[in-house]
């Protein structure tokens, strides 16, 4: 599914030099708007020799994100500790 372009994201991007952390703690590291005037760009650009391979995709915008830190150690340790105690109690 497609997204809508999210300029108020791009705009608070660029303001932080290019990083925004978004509300769900994803860290949003490159983005890019839509590029109106992509076909003409193409087509001139072909024509003047340029090789077509430069030009895939179709000029839509794009944003990439890197997801939070996992907190997967905190909780393991405190599971083992959970099941030791679990252990003691039993015995």
């Amino acid at each position: 599914m497609r997204e809508k372009f999210d300029f108020d994201v791009y705009r608070k991007s660029l303001e932080n030099e290019g990083v925004y952390i978004l509300p769900n703690n994803n860290t949003v590291y490159m983005i890019s708007p839509s590029n109106p005037d992509y076909e003409k760009q193409k087509e001139d650009s072909i024509k003047s020799g340029s090789p077509a391979h430069f030009w895939e995709g179709d000029g839509s915008g794009f944003q990439y994100e890197r997801l939070p830190k996992h907190l997967l150690k905190p909780s393991i340790k405190n599971l083992v500790q959970t099941v030791t105690l679990s252990k003691k109690n039993i015995l």
